[in-house]
């Protein structure tokens, strides 16, 4: 959140403090905003009677200051502090999408229509935008292996990884892709059990084919996976706080 909001936050707060000290402490005291020591009476006071209040009106004051501190954390956390808390929550659903599907790791699994859609829109949405958080990472090892001033092993080694990193968004765009075309033909597909992968031909068979045959045929290599139908995921987008 712009510093200036916060600001402006602060001095909301000040103004309540105005008003708290004004019928906590009437007379002469001093001024919060300039004395720290008394600021921090005042405050923890304001938070005594905030409690009393609370259980006055039957309400849960550890969960109100719970959900406060995230808000705060949230207002303030930097751009740094909020790719980190991203990165964990993917992490985490990630987790947990994994422990959802584990009992279904056996016919008939996972063969609800719907529910087959919608997982693969969210994960075609969540990997089509990783491409950019690649390429910052690949920044990084880039820009740390350049300040380097004993370049080495360990430079020849950041500097390779930022170049993965970096061929690493094809890959990612490619299943993006791949998983969009997935969504776009699952509603058509039935649930019957599939049948077991046709037999690789032996000799015999290869011989009545025409020759020449390819190299991954006559090696039992499994054929290439098509070409992925264009994609266009969408990222997900979280509008400001009002």
């Amino acid at each position: 959140m712009p510093d200036d909001t916060n600001a402006q936050s602060a001095e909301f707060a000040a103004k309540a403090l105005d008003a708290f000290q004004e019928h906590a402490q009437p007379g002469p005291a001093p001024d919060h905003r300039k004395d720290a020591e008394h600021a921090a009476g005042l405050v923890g006071d304001l938070l005594i009677d905030l409690m009393h209040y609370a259980d006055r009106r039957g309400l849960d004051f550890d969960e109100t200051l719970l959900a406060a501190r995230l808000f705060y954390a949230d207002e303030t956390a930097t751009a740094q502090d909020t790719a980190v808390q991203h990165a964990r929550a993917l992490a985490g659903a990630v987790q947990r999408l994994n422990e959802a599907t584990a009992p279904w790791e056996s016919w008939p699994g996972l063969s609800d229509p719907q529910s087959v859609h919608a997982v693969l829109d969210e994960l075609t949405a969540a990997i089509g935008g990783l491409g950019p958080v690649l390429s910052q990472l690949s920044d990084y090892l880039r820009n740390k292996a350049g300040e380097d001033r004993q370049p080495g092993e360990r430079a020849e080694a950041a500097y390779a990884t930022a170049f993965h990193l970096q061929a690493a968004r094809g890959s990612v765009a490619d299943l993006a892709e791949v998983l969009d075309s997935a969504r776009c033909l699952a509603d058509g597909l039935t649930t019957a059990k599939p049948g077991p992968d046709p037999p690789h031909p032996g000799p015999v068979g290869l011989a009545a084919r025409d020759f020449p045959a390819g190299l991954d045929e006559l090696l039992g290599r499994a054929d290439p996976d098509p070409p992925p139908a264009p994609g266009s995921p969408q990222g997900p987008h979280r509008g400001p706080r009002p």
